[in-house]
């Protein structure tokens, strides 16, 4: 089975049981060439890169500059569906403008950490699942050396708390599986950002229970009609 993205993993969750069979199959006959990608194609990829700088450099001023640059390109384009598109990203910057990203970085130094591609899958019960966080940080809190994470997410209808609270806990296992043996995760800033609504779930969240991951009993759903195939 190729590599699965937490998208896809919530698509799977809102499906009937004939589809989730379907998709299952559709999975396992995937190839790599046919796996995911995470690149430039992204629909919302303005509005991603927009907020995912501000959050980097703290710099508010990026949003305007983003969306004057996409109404320029409205004006020179000629496709409806293209000008859409543009139109659409900016909504979500202008919805998002009044999201404070300090309630989602810790107050201090922050070094950005190299995210390595050999490293951008979880291995969970057997299922790979890709691994995209925007941001991988290290900070010190009294001589503490941690580690956080911001993972911004776009879908059309947005998710609800507990669907984006599976984003954020593959998050923290990822961070767990591959940092952990220099860093302490910071579950306060281990985050899974969605962008349209405007609404984050950090780890001690779903730690305190106040939201709940579905992704363990989604995963073994998919491991169990794996077997009966």
């Amino acid at each position: 089975m190729e590599n699965i993205r937490v998208k896809e993993i919530v698509a799977f969750k809102r499906k009937s049981e004939k589809a989730k069979i379907s998709q299952v199959e559709s999975w396992k006959k995937r190839k790599s060439s046919n796996s995911p990608k995470t690149g430039g194609g992204n629909y919302w990829i303005s509005c991603l890169m927009a907020i995912s700088t501000v959050f980097k450099t703290n710099d508010l001023d990026i949003y305007d500059e983003r969306i004057s640059r996409l109404e320029d390109m409205i004006r020179n384009s000629e496709i409806e569906n293209t000008k859409k598109r543009f139109q659409k990203n900016i909504d979500i910057i202008t919805s998002f403008k009044d999201f404070d990203l300090q309630e989602i970085r810790p107050n201090a130094k922050l070094k950005t950490l190299h995210k390595v591609k050999s490293k951008s899958v979880l291995d969970l019960y057997g299922v790979p699942i890709q691994v995209n966080p925007n941001h991988v940080y290290s900070f010190s809190i009294d001589n503490e050396k941690k580690i956080g994470a911001v993972w911004f997410i776009a879908q059309k209808e947005g998710y609800s708390e507990n669907e984006l609270a599976m984003f954020t806990d593959i998050l923290y296992r990822y961070l767990n599986d591959h940092y952990n043996d220099k860093y302490e995760v910071s579950k306060s800033f281990c985050v899974a950002v969605d962008i349209v609504k405007a609404h984050k779930v950090d780890y001690s969240e779903i730690e305190s229970k106040k939201v709940t991951s579905l992704i363990d009993s989604i995963i073994k759903e998919i491991n169990s009609i794996k077997k009966k195939k």
